[in-house]
């Protein structure tokens, strides 16, 4: 089954943080699964080729960052694709391998200063609550409500955004700029 809208995510997130513009405060580690032809800065296309989404090397690329953050510095791990929903919810990795929940927040733990801060953004069906982080707020009569989920002690300070809960499927939809990830669309318009 192919996915539409991570495709279109994937450029609308570039543009948005205005990836290959001149600026060393942001740092990029670009994992996709299909070839791009994009413009550069002076109008002349570039062509980044498909690059290993596979498990190890979706591991292997959240530990090389995570191993070079700053003090006191900022990571975002977006993921937009496919999920399954099972013991453990999971990302499915390009290679077909499931990266589960606990997974992928051992990978963003693993970090040399406890002062890093991490935002997860998993734009994928059954994803909420994937990572196990001690609480879980969801909207309720108008207001937020905070529940408590477990009681193991989360490293550094981290939050979790999904699409959907457990058990629930995520959306793609046609907005005027083109067809997104419900979830991607409203946080670029957010942070517009």
């Amino acid at each position: 089954m192919a996915l539409n809208g991570p495709k279109h995510d994937f450029f609308f997130l570039l543009d948005h943080f205005k990836y290959e513009e001149p600026d060393t405060s942001i740092q990029f580690t670009l994992l996709h699964d299909f070839d791009v032809i994009r413009p550069r800065p002076d109008g002349q296309p570039r062509q980044m080729c498909k690059t290993d989404t596979s498990k190890e090397a979706i591991m292997k690329a959240i530990e090389n960052t995570m191993q070079s953050v700053p003090q006191g510095g900022k990571v975002v791990f977006y993921f937009g694709g496919h999920a399954m929903e099972g013991l453990d919810q999971a990302i499915v990795t390009g290679d077909g391998d499931l990266l589960s929940g606990p997974e992928l927040k051992a990978c963003l733990n693993n970090t040399l200063h406890h002062s890093v801060s991490v935002a997860a953004i998993l734009d994928a069906c059954h994803s909420g609550g994937s990572m196990a982080l001690p609480y879980n707020y969801e909207e309720k009569c108008g207001g937020i409500r905070a529940k408590r989920v477990t009681r193991k002690k989360q490293e550094i300070p981290m939050i979790q955004i999904s699409a959907a809960r457990r058990g629930q499927q995520a959306y793609s939809n046609r907005f005027k700029d083109g067809f997104f990830g419900q979830l991607t669309w409203c946080l670029i318009q957010y942070l517009k």
